[in-house]
């Protein structure tokens, strides 16, 4: 099955807001080619860069952490020094996406309880069905979709029946 062990009719469902999506939008060409974890922090950080500066500043990481959180943390100067510095900030502006990167940390290398795919899928609900068919059609989950699984995932746009 070329969808791996992902459900059938939840590949249905994003192959048929993938239709939705222009072949030439900006956020699609992203997604095939970035890796899923590197794709979902770079798209947490822009979304909170409210100012846009690289950094996402105490305030920023506060509505980032607000938006995530049932219950966000409440960043104490001692605190948000401790997360600048588990997490490598080397600048007083914030964290730059390096940064929010090392706190998210690959799979398995989590510095915090953070769960990078929950917390996109809260914020981003749509970006979300785009990873799910990105990992749905990664067959040699490899990062990237080759020429053979991009075909793949056409075709099964194309007629989602097939």
């Amino acid at each position: 099955d070329a969808a791996g062990d992902v459900p059938m009719g939840e590949v249905d469902a994003a192959a048929a807001s993938l239709e939705r999506l222009s072949v030439a939008d900006p956020e699609v060409t992203e997604v095939l080619t970035l890796d899923p974890f590197h794709f979902m922090v770079q798209c947490l950080f822009d979304e909170f860069d409210a100012d846009e500066d690289g950094y996402l500043s105490k305030k920023e990481f506060e509505a980032l952490d607000g938006a995530t959180e049932e219950e966000p943390t409440k960043l104490t100067p001692a605190l948000w020094a401790a997360i600048r510095r588990v997490a490598g900030a080397t600048s007083d502006r914030g964290l730059d996406v390096g940064d929010l990167a090392a706190i998210y940390g690959e799979p398995g290398q989590q510095a915090f309880s953070t769960n990078i795919a929950s917390d996109f899928e809260g914020v981003f609900p749509e970006k979300a069905q785009v990873a799910l068919i990105f990992d749905a059609f990664d067959t040699d989950e490899d990062g990237f979709l080759s020429r053979g699984e991009l075909e793949n995932l056409l075709q099964r746009v194309e007629h989602p029946h097939f």
